[in-house]
């Protein structure tokens, strides 16, 4: 019945949509003459449906679009900015175009023949240069800002400069530091109560003895947020526009010519440079689709960090301007250090440990439905490695 309830849904919607809209070039477009055929999509956070829109004479698709209905995630997000961004992209010609934003869902451009990037070849030199390029092009979204933080909160503003961005007149306020803390760390200790209430009432430890050290990890992690983040988030320096979810499946290829789209903008906010390259790496050592996979034999810091070296070294050339700051100089610097590199991964792991944390459900836990309790506990272990680079 759910199913059926939000295809009804998206048939309402899309169906206003290309009334209003002949510009897309449906002839005589009405229900009586075409139908609506819908295929569910890849998508971790929100449902995205490619719907087909057929001619019922001769059942020819005349025309396709991507119809995403947002997830309790994208609450975190800012519609607007998001917008700008998708618009930004396309005009770059490295993302979908927009067709119409809503509160509760989004019309996008459908790519066709397009496969996210296969994980044997997630650090394929081209795949890297163009990602490279894209993330290079969100960084230079809007003005590079400064930032301060104090009593865990961040204060910014606009650097004053002569940088010629096209959307330097946006006034971005979302960061990803305020959004971690205000936001993704309320829902992951609200849904953790929740959880642990109903597990403690239903699993004793003499049943999983496993499952209850884990979760008291969970408990000890979420008590000692403020700390462990701000063990790694610099105090002050400067901030970019960032996705914030660089993974395989927030891209798409082209497969005639392996040409990149960026997906998925929900997360995208004010952070720290190369936040999004290394997640990237991160993101590349978890496997989710069809079955979630995760190997420590995976992660190469090494190879990472050197990946890391060039992009950062060419995210300098093009800042140099911050070289005329003092505090600006040092901070540019530090970001070319391996500590910093080492930080942002801890910093990532923390980050989607409390996203998991949000979707935590005694229910589908119990049933098995939803992996994101163990992907929770091998961010942890994730981490705990990295302690142990930082150390060495």
């Amino acid at each position: 019945m759910e199913g059926q309830s939000l295809e009804k849904e998206i048939t309402k919607n899309v169906n206003a949509y290309l009334l209003q809209n002949k510009s897309l070039g449906i002839k005589n477009y009405n229900l009586d003459r075409f139908s609506f055929k819908f295929e569910k999509l890849g998508g971790m956070c929100n449902e995205n449906y490619l719907v087909k829109v057929l001619e019922k004479n001769s059942n020819k698709i005349i025309f396709q679009l991507v119809y995403k209905k947002f997830g309790i995630m994208s609450k975190t997000g800012e519609h607007l900015l998001e917008s700008y961004i998708i618009e930004y992209l396309s005009r770059q010609d490295i993302g979908p175009k927009l067709y119409l934003e809503k509160k509760n869902y989004r019309l996008m451009e459908y790519i066709p023949e397009t496969r996210h990037i296969e994980k044997d070849i997630l650090f394929n030199d081209r795949i890297i240069d163009q990602l490279s390029l894209i993330l290079d092009t969100y960084n230079h979204f809007t003005s590079t800002y400064l930032y301060h933080i104090k009593d865990n909160k961040i204060e910014i503003e606009p650097l004053k400069d002569n940088e010629d961005r096209s959307n330097k007149a946006i006034n971005v306020t979302k960061t990803y530091y305020d959004n971690i803390y205000n936001v993704i760390y309320k829902k992951a200790k609200l849904s953790f109560n929740k959880f642990k209430n109903e597990f403690e009432k239903k699993i004793s430890l003499k049943d999983n003895e496993d499952a209850h050290k884990i979760v008291n990890g969970f408990q000890n992690y979420l008590d000692n947020f403020q700390e462990n983040l701000n063990k790694f988030y610099p105090t002050e320096g400067f901030l970019v526009m960032c996705h914030n979810d660089v993974n395989r499946y927030n891209f798409i290829q082209k497969i005639s010519d392996g040409k990149l789209y960026c997906l998925d903008h929900e997360y995208a906010s004010l952070n720290l440079p190369g936040y999004d390259i290394a997640d990237y790496f991160n993101e590349t050592n978890f496997n989710f689709v069809p079955n979630y996979y995760f190997s420590f034999d995976d992660i190469d810091y090494d190879k990472y960090f050197g990946i890391y070296k060039k992009y950062i070294n060419k995210f300098i050339e093009s800042h140099d301007r911050l070289y005329h700051d003092i505090k600006g100089k040092e901070f540019i610097e530090y970001i070319s250090s391996k500590k910093y590199y080492l930080s942002l991964h801890q910093i990532i792991n923390y980050f989607w440990f409390l996203c998991c944390i949000a979707y935590l459900d005694f229910g589908s836990w119990h049933s098995g439905k939803k992996a994101s309790f163990y992907i929770a506990n091998d961010l942890i272990r994730f981490y705990e490695l990295g302690l142990q680079k930082l150390k060495e």
